[in-house]
């Protein structure tokens, strides 16, 4: 079966995140692509994650010297990379909420009703719709079949 052009691209990308002291612009850079085109996914964030450890403890003077980048700013570029892989991650989560909320799926869990409210193992209904118990001294959301 032959490779697809996506296949070469990630292929690529993680070959130069896999070493990423050796060439650190082009691995930073190898991961802002990878984030551009496929967002945060765990392979992604698992690739930048290990490129970004790596090129935070950066001090190989040589390597610099070679790329004619100061070690100073390739940590620097890496905390960029920190940063911009946090902010995709934060857009994912809230695109997943938004979605949820649009799809009638709270994506938090209603707050429980104070303790004093309840009674052991009887059903209360309060006025946003939702019914409660105690169990064992703990609230629980009772759900009700609607006749």
């Amino acid at each position: 079966m032959p490779i697809t052009d996506r296949q070469k691209r990630i292929m690529e990308w993680e070959a130069v995140a896999a070493d990423p002291c050796s060439h650190p612009l082009q691995a930073i850079e190898a991961v802002q692509q990878r984030l551009t085109a496929y967002g945060p996914t765990l392979r992604c964030r698992l690739m930048a994650n290990k490129v970004i450890r790596a090129l935070l403890k950066f001090n190989d003077f040589s390597v610099a010297k070679q790329s004619g980048v100061r070690p100073v700013a390739i940590r620097e570029a890496a905390k960029s990379l920190k940063a911009t892989l946090a902010a995709a991650i934060a857009l994912k989560t809230e695109q997943r909420q938004l979605e949820d909320e649009q799809n009638g799926m709270a994506s938090e869990p209603l707050e429980a009703p104070p303790i004093e409210a309840l009674e052991e193992n009887v059903n209360t209904t309060f006025d946003d719709g939702s019914t409660w118990t105690l169990r064992n001294g703990k609230p629980e959301r009772v759900e009700v079949a609607h006749v």
